[in-house]
């Protein structure tokens, strides 16, 4: 996603993008657990895959989470669509599903924490004395 379009979402558009990328990497994934024999497919699901580890790996960066981010650059390798990793069926079978669970796992451990919110001045627990 080029930096320009980032720049403009909001702070909720970017978890929100990010959280529906992870999903669909895990989705692909486990769907592609099931379907070895399409081709183009499985070049749909390694451009996927490694496009949402690239998105997860800049957010464990941003979050200074940088065991995460050596977790999903290794994804990243592992699934790259330029040259993919050529790895034995049950080997690559094994690694798909690991790919799947780090994602999950990334929803809960990467996600953004809520802000608290500033306490007004003018709020009626203020109490009414001037100053």
């Amino acid at each position: 996603m080029p930096r320009a379009l980032l720049a403009r979402m909001s702070k909720k558009e970017r978890a929100m993008f990010t959280k529906v990328t992870k999903v669909l990497a895990a989705l692909a994934l486990l769907l592609g657990l099931f379907s070895h024999s399409a081709s183009d497919h499985r070049k749909l699901i390694l451009i996927l895959v490694w496009a949402a580890a690239l998105v997860v790996l800049a957010q464990a960066f941003h979050r200074s989470n940088y065991f995460w981010a050596a977790i999903f650059l290794s994804v990243a390798c592992l699934f790259n669509p330029v040259r993919p990793v050529t790895l034995p069926a049950s080997m690559g079978l094994l690694c798909e599903m690991a790919a799947a669970i780090l994602f999950m796992i990334s929803l809960a451990v990467l996600r953004s924490k809520p802000r608290l919110s500033i306490a007004s001045i003018t709020a009626s627990g203020a109490g009414s004395e001037s100053l």
